[in-house]
């Protein structure tokens, strides 16, 4: 059944919480279990920081820590973006 998920993507996008550190160091869990049913090793894969317009004090994930993790990849290439809330 869980291959039903995997099949005909163009993409991986793994979210995490920047105010939630079990969420960033979860990331592994996650590209671990992609690993084993993507076909594709060779599919763009985003990496996102989602919350990043939330008050500095309550960011756990630095940037740079994410800017590390996705640079210092040894299986895949990540494309590296942060998105906010979106609240007004």
């Amino acid at each position: 059944m869980i291959n039903h998920y995997y099949r005909n993507v163009h993409a991986i996008v793994y979210v995490y919480d920047v105010t939630n550190l079990a969420s960033f160091e979860n990331l592994p869990v996650w590209i671990n279990e992609c690993d084993k049913h993507v076909l594709d090793q060779d599919l763009p894969r985003v990496l996102v920081g989602n919350k990043c317009d939330v008050e500095n004090d309550q960011i756990v994930v630095a940037n740079s820590v994410a800017q590390r993790f996705a640079v210092c990849s040894k299986r895949h290439d990540f494309i590296l973006t942060f998105v906010s809330l979106g609240c007004a």
